[in-house]
């Protein structure tokens, strides 16, 4: 979750919304709080009387609210039952259900098993199950969103809400076995418990990798493009300089390299002003500017970049004698 948080930090555009962001905080602050060397204290801290699992708790759903929010806002917001499922009324709702459970739960000392120690009282089961319905709500009001989004999606986003659906898919068999656990503890059912305990783990650790590789993808996918077409457009830079250069000598009108206006643009920027400066001479009459075969055929390529994106392959890497 930490590794998703820095993937979102750093990758993210830089005006884009922060709300899977928050949602992924919120998550991992969660999570690191389930490590019992690090729960012990900081429950200690808080009075040692469990306060640090509601919080732990609190933070988890609303992370979720957040993920849920940030991925059905991202494709789809129109559906009024999706609305209503990933409002904060519901959060609230369900925060409120939560807290108050948890104050009538019998809980005078720190433990790092909540629910084996404390589950057999009804508050307990109610305290957990509310939380995991809750979760239930949510990523499968976000599950279906993203499987509706499978039809229309390419690419690197296809993948995305594919693993995002698949994420969602595990997680509500989780929460189904979580609230099974739940119902045959506090009932005395410890058999059908103990079976269940066997799916929660491998149902809730899939749903985990899935909804981190779904949301990391498409920052990643994005930063990997835009990486590459950077080091393409530098390479067409480099390649057509000479013969900008070439250009700009023999027409007066043309800007000089070296300008504050050259500094200040960005490589996109400054190749396709290579392009255009270099077109206009060879069909200004003035200038008597002049291609090469190879050189017409590098600025060709250049272009076919500019307009048609990370689709075109770099150029090999040969210098180009401007024409004279």
């Amino acid at each position: 979750m930490w590794a998703l948080v820095i993937i979102l930090l750093f990758f993210r555009r830089r005006r884009s919304s922060r709300t899977v962001t928050y949602s992924a905080v919120a998550i991992a602050l969660s999570m690191t709080l389930n490590i019992d060397t690090l729960y012990v204290p900081f429950d200690r801290f808080l009075g040692g009387t469990n306060w640090g699992d509601l919080l732990a708790n609190i933070a988890l759903m609303v992370g979720i609210f957040f993920l849920g929010r940030g991925v059905t806002a991202a494709y789809d917001f129109s559906n009024i039952v999706t609305r209503l499922a990933l409002g904060r009324g519901v959060l609230t709702v369900a925060l409120a259900g939560v807290v108050i459970s948890f104050m009538l739960i019998d809980h005078a000392h720190t433990s790092t098993q909540f629910m084996l120690d404390f589950g057999s009282q009804p508050a307990a089961a109610v305290y957990s199950i509310l939380q995991y319905v809750y979760y239930g709500v949510v990523v499968g009001a976000m599950g279906w969103i993203c499987l509706d989004q499978q039809r229309s999606a390419t690419g690197s986003l296809r993948a995305s809400v594919t693993s995002l659906a698949a994420g969602s898919g595990l997680a509500i068999i989780a929460c189904a076995v979580v609230i099974t656990m739940d119902l045959s503890h506090v009932t005395g059912d410890l058999a059908l418990m103990n079976v269940m305990r066997l799916f929660y783990g491998p149902s809730y650790v899939g749903a985990i990798a899935l909804l981190c590789f779904g949301l990391a993808l498409p920052p990643a996918a994005r930063w990997t493009r835009n990486t590459a077409r950077l080091q393409v457009t530098k390479r067409y830079i480099k390649l057509l300089t000479p013969s900008w250069e070439a250009a700009a000598a023999q027409r007066p009108t043309a800007t000089r390299l070296g300008s504050i206006t050259r500094q200040a643009e960005n490589p996109e920027q400054l190749l396709h002003r290579q392009v255009v400066e270099i077109r206009d001479a060879t069909i200004d009459p003035r200038s008597g500017f002049a291609l090469d075969e190879r050189a017409a055929t590098i600025i060709d390529r250049a272009e076919a970049h500019l307009l048609a994106g990370d689709r075109v392959r770099a150029p090999r890497a040969r210098a180009v004698r401007p024409a004279t």
